[in-house]
């Protein structure tokens, strides 16, 4: 398959504004956890601000996909905003390339009124009905729902297709390999995406599958199944046009796994002492995002100029972005009940 230097523009700006994000997103939260310490630093954690005003304004914790980039913005290259894709509790790059919107985005992970969910859902339960977007944070839950989407695809004729992203880790859930058995034998229009960065939170892969290559699982179940490391960028736009074409024409389902590399704890906090001795700095070096603009900077594809833009439109995005979600409300206690079923 051919791909065209527009597309592998869009793949790196897509890249670019994923990395802008959390980058945004990771200082504004390490600065929150700093205030945090100082409030509650009295002894034995006392609560030291007593402002009825403080509020730590996320809530919970946040994990970063930094360094993980390049996998969704290839994938999401081919899919349009009909086109569904499930996410994990790592999910800030995929929904980016899914043109998911910073401001409603990054409100909902504030909590605030103004987000995707009204503030219920949080960063890990991100949901954009518009452009077919949702992540949980429940393993590989989002597996079996994919099929559904995808079904409902085939069977209203529109040509679409579904996409299940999940981590290593999570490939070995049960719900992973029922659904994979059912898309095959269903011939659904289905992608399985596995991103593997070699960790699940802190077990290597090595000691939670038998298999290196997690992409041979594919034969099981009589599908195609590629392997490909994310420092090929070109290699993996080329792996995801294929595998959606198969499904958009009626071919079935494709498993595409992705050696990612995490350059971030498990979660912000972690500090990662689980890994060998230089690991994380051979994993640092692995970055796709610097060497795949090197790559287009060398080969004319990009510019300097256009280098600077695009980054710096993407900070003054998420500037843009934060500026909305502290100003907006909180959720009104009378309002907590609408949206249940029950």
């Amino acid at each position: 398959m051919t791909i065209d230097d527009d597309r592998r523009r869009g793949v790196l700006a897509t890249m670019i504004a994923a990395r802008a994000f959390e980058d945004g997103l990771g200082a504004e939260f390490a600065k929150q956890r700093a205030h945090a310490k100082g409030a509650f630093g009295g002894r034995n954690g006392a609560f030291e601000d007593h402002s009825l005003e403080f509020r730590i304004p996320i809530q919970g914790n946040i994990e970063l996909s930094t360094g993980q980039e390049a996998g969704p913005a290839a994938l999401c290259s081919w899919l349009t905003a009909d086109d569904y894709a499930a996410g994990t509790h790592r999910s800030h790059s995929l929904a980016v390339a899914k043109g998911v919107a910073w401001r409603p985005m990054l409100a909902e992970i504030y909590g605030r009124a103004t987000g995707l969910c009204g503030g219920r859902g949080g960063d890990f339960m991100l949901n954009d009905p518009s452009v077919n977007f949702e992540n949980s944070a429940i393993m590989a839950q989002l597996t079996a729902v994919a099929l559904g989407h995808a079904f409902a695809h085939r069977r209203s004729g529109t040509g679409g297709v579904a996409a299940a992203v999940i981590g290593d880790g999570a490939s070995n859930q049960g719900v992973v390999h029922e659904s994979m058995n059912l898309a095959a034998l269903w011939r659904l229009p289905v992608l399985f995406v596995i991103e593997d960065n070699g960790y699940a939170i802190s077990t290597p892969r090595r000691r939670s599958s038998p298999v290196g290559d997690l992409s041979v699982r594919a034969t099981a179940y009589g599908m195609p199944g590629a392997s490909v490391d994310d420092s090929d960028v070109d290699a993996l736009i080329e792996t995801f046009g294929t595998a959606v074409a198969r499904a958009r024409a009626g071919d079935g389902p494709s498993l595409v796994v992705v050696r990612t590399h995490r350059l971030r704890g498990a979660f912000e906090g972690d500090n990662q002492s689980y890994r060998p001795a230089g690991e994380l700095d051979d994993e640092t070096a692995a970055d796709s995002l610097p060497a795949y603009a090197a790559r287009l900077l060398a080969a004319g594809v990009v510019t300097e100029e256009w280098l600077d833009e695009t980054r710096a439109a993407a900070a003054a995005a998420f500037d843009d972005a934060l500026r909305f979600a502290e100003s907006s409300p909180f959720p009104d206690a009378e309002h907590a009940l609408e949206g249940l079923f029950a």
